[in-house]
């Protein structure tokens, strides 16, 4: 398991170096483990910190405490799960867009007439406030999570802590790499191989992707292949410079003026873009208003779009729109299989299609509505 582990605060830290000897062989059932005292001084970090992780790791069930002799290791293999709650949380990095208000209502769908009921939680898309929202819902003994990773950095050792816990959960709309366990997606090599295809079909050979460069997100890295695949399969040479991230401003505020100017402007312009996500779009729109270009006239573009209908859009492009609702509901469906269904589950892999929707009308493209993989 190759993981950075100065990245991570000191509790959490301590806690991956245990929770690593336990999972991985190195200590077993009914060894003891050092004192926390040793431990803090072994790793020059305070006994509080060392506390800290050794009593998750107890509430986790991989470690257990007997008075007066110290803590061991327990038999965390054969445990059985706790009584149910009724209670699956759902963590999102945002709550109130459109896409996660979509999500919500698939998964209350779903839900409705089962006996579960939906505790939600807003990450803030931010790292260390998902890790400690997740591990406060499993104190409170949730019987499963929908999760949706916040969207830059994927925090793996939580995540594999979790699956050797025994605790259900469902990854949505993204997942995490070298982490067994369910999760329902969007295809998106699929949408974007087709977005790209569309731009290419209509004349462009000259196409610019909008991205944000994130190597560790598997939505960026399967929308970037799906542009590249339908590029080769065209025949279309792989360009670098027209692979453009966005300047980025105070508060995070992306821009792509400076990119759409610099490939506009090459010996050979590109004439049309594809954009990653809502953000590179609307940042994309205001770049072709902020340089008097027009669109589809000068540049034309496709791109990922789920934000609904939005008064003052005036400019035709393909939008990808993800099934959210759809992504939700099935993400429920599955999470109840696991929760009912401990030991025996099989982990579900599932892909589902977005619309392409051009000029306000779908576009037809033969295909399964979801794919299992």
């Amino acid at each position: 398991m190759n993981i950075n582990e100065s990245a991570l605060p000191g509790y959490r830290r301590v806690k991956q170096i245990l929770f690593q000897q336990i999972t991985e062989g190195g200590l077993k059932p009914g060894d003891r483990i050092i004192s926390e005292r040793a431990l803090a001084e072994s790793l020059g970090i305070s006994r509080l910190t060392v506390s800290r992780a050794i009593g998750e790791l107890v509430n986790e069930g991989l470690l257990k405490r007997r008075h007066g002799s110290g803590t061991y290791v327990a038999d965390w293999r054969s445990r059985t799960p706790t009584v149910k709650t009724g209670h699956i949380g759902l963590v999102l990095p945002h709550t109130t867009d459109v896409p996660s208000s979509e999500l919500i209502r698939g998964v209350t769908t779903a839900l409705r007439g089962t006996g579960y009921h939906t505790i939600f939680a807003d990450s803030g898309n931010k790292l260390e406030q998902e890790a400690e929202l997740l591990n406060s819902l499993r104190k409170d003994q949730v019987d499963g999570l929908i999760i949706m990773p916040v969207d830059h950095v994927a925090d793996i050792p939580i995540f594999q802590e979790m699956t050797y816990s025994g605790l259900p959960f469902v990854f949505v709309d993204r997942f995490v790499p070298n982490v067994e366990c369910d999760y329902v997606v969007t295809d998106n090599h699929w949408a974007s191989f087709q977005a790209t295809k569309w731009l290419i079909e209509r004349g462009h050979q000259r196409i610019a992707h909008f991205t944000i460069f994130n190597s560790k997100s598997s939505v960026v890295c399967q929308r970037l292949q799906g542009y590249f695949d339908a590029l080769t399969h065209f025949g279309i040479p792989h360009d670098p410079d027209l692979l453009c991230p966005p300047s980025v401003y105070e508060h995070r505020v992306l821009a792509y003026k400076h990119a759409l100017s610099y490939v506009r402007n090459l010996p050979e312009p590109a004439t049309a873009v594809f954009a990653m996500n809502d953000t590179v779009v609307w940042s994309t729109l205001q770049a072709v208003a902020d340089l008097g270009l027009r669109m589809p006239e000068d540049v034309e573009m496709a791109g990922f779009f789920d934000s609904g209908g939005h008064v003052g859009i005036n400019a035709s492009f393909l939008k990808v729109v993800q099934p959210f609702f759809e992504m939700g509901r099935t993400a429920a469906e599955i999470l109840i299989d696991a929760i009912n269904n401990r030991g025996e589950h099989e982990i579900q892999r599932k892909q589902l299609k977005p619309s392409l929707v051009a000029s306000g009308v779908p576009l037809t493209v033969v295909s399964d509505s979801a794919v299992d993989i």
